[in-house]
């Protein structure tokens, strides 16, 4: 597995006109608010970056480190990008810059490690995640600035308007927004990702254990069966179809079925649906040991879920 591109740090563009007066009230409920997206992104790649240092020192066998290499890059790069997602208030551009700087390092180190093991060089072991936890330091710096306690409490459902693939969708508060452009992608908590090169599944973005949908423009007036036809290609990564049902989504008749790689034990959920001049695919993957408790958390994000269509 070669190495992944490294985002790089865009500077924020700077506000033009006159900035609307905010009350203390405001500028506090606007900072709590990015610590709580924050936290948990910071959180899940810390947590991730530990794993890596306690199996990865002292350990030289280059094929366990070449492993956890290629597990822990993708993790990394997937927070990464989510945390350049969140835009902060002003208030709090320096704390999430050393976020993104931290990142950046991690990734930085990361990418070169792999570089080393491909030209079998042999690690002396794994460089130090300091500045991760450093970067949390200053996150609880800011907290108690504006007089909380951090890490501050987090809702236990967020909800995101998404008008690229027009859809307001509502998930839990500790899941984590990956993407928004291509795709709308969902990141589980560490609890229902399998901690293993395995974990990443079978789909090249290697997002681990997640919940995604995207809308495609279609001919007017296509049935449900042909929208259902024609994504016959998406499936073929994730092995035979265990069952195939017709459910209703959002109101609307979907097909929905689940699909398992034995070669991976990787299993999917995957609906599609019409509405309007849009097709929906929904996909939520998930290790076939922790499949039952994902399907439940699929369920629950799919039985809220309100599919827009046309504007």
């Amino acid at each position: 597995m070669g190495t992944l591109p490294v985002p790089v740090l865009t500077p924020r563009p700077s506000p033009t006109g006159t900035p609307a007066q905010r009350s203390p009230q405001q500028i506090r409920d606007e900072v709590e608010n990015y610590l709580s997206k924050i936290q948990v992104v910071l959180g899940d790649a810390i947590y991730w970056y530990q794993r890596l240092e306690s199996l990865g020192n002292p350990a030289r066998d280059p094929e366990k480190q070449r492993a956890l290499i290629d597990e822990h890059t993708p993790r990394i790069a997937r927070l990464h990008g989510a945390a350049l997602l969140i835009q902060p208030p002003e208030e709090a551009l320096k704390a999430h810059e050393g976020v993104l700087k931290a990142f950046l390092e991690r990734q930085l180190w990361l990418s070169a490690a792999s570089s080393y093991l491909n030209q079998g060089i042999t690690l002396d072991g794994i460089a130090s995640g300091q500045d991760l936890v450093s970067a949390q330091d200053g996150l609880v710096e800011l907290a108690g600035t504006f007089g909380m306690e951090y890490p501050v409490p987090f809702p236990s459902q967020r909800i995101l308007v998404s008008q690229r693939h027009r859809l307001v969708v509502t998930y839990p508060g500790d899941w984590i927004l990956g993407d928004d452009d291509f795709q709308v992608v969902l990141i589980a908590p560490p609890s229902l990702q399998k901690p293993d090169l395995s974990g990443l599944g079978p789909s090249a973005q290697e997002y681990g254990t997640a919940f995604k949908v995207w809308a495609l423009k279609n001919p007017s007036g296509w049935s449900l069966g042909e929208a259902d036809s024609q994504s016959q290609g998406f499936l073929i990564p994730f092995g035979r179809v265990l069952s195939r049902e017709e459910v209703t989504v959002n109101q609307l008749p979907a097909v929905q079925r689940i699909l398992m790689d034995d070669v991976t034990g990787w299993k999917t959920l995957f609906v599609v649906t019409v509405k309007e001049t849009y097709t929906y695919l929904i996909e939520g993957g998930c290790p076939e040991g922790l499949f039952d408790r994902c399907l439940s958390t699929f369920q629950g994000i799919l039985g809220q879920i309100r599919l827009t269509g046309n504007p």
